[in-house]
């Protein structure tokens, strides 16, 4: 059985950003290998906390590209 790559919050958001953006997930996910269900996860994750995961919120949010930001806050209104 092999073994299961980790993402980096780093690595996260930028696939996130893509999906902003309007790339869709069916095509990041034949780009990258994860699968579209993961991206979607993780898409939800950041915007409802702007974090990935269970962690502590006392970490400060990690940020996304301007244009990716004024279509999530586009998308929350």
């Amino acid at each position: 059985m092999g073994s299961r790559r980790k993402y980096s919050d780093e690595e996260k958001l930028q696939m996130v950003s893509r999906s902003l953006k309007g790339q869709s997930l069916h095509e990041i996910s034949e780009e990258t290998g994860i699968h579209p269900a993961l991206l979607s996860r993780w898409r939800k994750e950041y915007v409802e906390t702007s974090q990935f995961g269970h962690k502590k919120q006392s970490s400060p949010p990690l940020l996304l590209p301007e244009e990716a930001q004024k279509e999530l806050d586009r998308l929350k209104n």
